[in-house]
């Protein structure tokens, strides 16, 4: 933008004005050779000319720059909601494999194992939007471990149980995951917490009563898989368990591993326990 001041008028440096007087007293000069006219003619001329000399353009140039307005609240709202919906169509596919009839009779084979390591991928495309948000590391955990990346999710575990104590989902898999490392006290230790916070919960009874067989402690086993049929005595598992229980109790079998305990899982859907 171009913005013209006013015009300078002001007076001629003196200096400046010597040539043009000596030009005006020489006889050739423009004003004449009558000395009064001549003199006459410097006062009306010189002024004007003096005026004239220093007319000034002062020439303003404004560059404006304009910037894209910084707005982050708005990407971050969208990627807020970019990750929400990641996270659950991650979820989503983890179901599909984790909480299907199909899988836990016949374990996990190659497609349901790549299917796990696309959810692995988009859970910790989530973390990225949300560092250590434990529903998300816990979605992650269950994946590694179902991967068998026992470390990787015991990792993950460790730091959401400090954040969440009292999650009693984050409680089991950790002790789930130290049972896998052979970390026996330590898999019983979280799993009686994880019992202490959801007493009803049938499931995480169940597989506190198996620690506690493993561990070697079959009348706290008992004890629990009694609690465990008290509210569901149809239970199929419960049953199960129970049974497994007493056989290891009357030394009709040996005492499993938490390895061998997984197939009494895999052999119960089939219906052969």
């Amino acid at each position: 933008m171009l913005h013209f001041a006013k015009l300078d008028l002001r007076p001629l440096p003196l200096p400046l004005l010597f040539p043009f007087l000596r030009f005006a007293q020489n006889d050739g000069g423009f004003l004449g050779k009558s000395g009064i006219l001549r003199e006459l003619r410097i006062l009306i001329a010189l002024p004007l000319f003096c005026s004239v000399a220093l007319v000034t353009v002062t020439v303003t140039v404004t560059v404006t720059v304009t910037h894209p307005v910084s707005n982050t609240f708005a990407p971050n709202m969208k990627d807020v909601a970019d990750s929400d919906l990641l996270f659950e169509q991650a979820c989503r596919e983890q179901d599909s494999i984790l909480l299907s009839g199909y899988h836990k009779k016949y374990g996990i084979g190659f497609f349901a194992k790549r299917k796990l390591r696309k959810t692995i991928k988009k859970f910790n495309q989530c973390l990225e939007q949300s560092p250590g948000d434990t529903e998300i590391l816990l979605r992650l955990a269950k994946s590694e471990s179902r991967l068998k990346r026992y470390k990787d999710a015991l990792k993950r575990m460790e730091f959401a149980v400090r954040v969440e104590p009292e999650n009693y989902d984050i409680q089991m898999l950790l002790s789930q995951l130290y049972m896998q490392l052979k970390q026996t006290e330590k898999g019983v230790e979280h799993s009686r917490m994880a019992v202490q916070l959801a007493p009803d919960d049938l499931a995480i009874l169940q597989e506190h009563a198996l620690h506690l067989l493993v561990a070697g402690d079959d009348e706290g086993a008992k004890e629990i898989m009694t609690r465990a049929h008290q509210l569901d005595p149809e239970n199929d598992f419960t049953k199960v368990v129970i049974k497994v229980i007493n056989r290891v109790v009357n030394e009709v079998i040996y005492r499993p591993t938490y390895d061998e305990l997984l197939n009494v899982r895999q052999l119960s859907a089939f219906g052969f326990i």
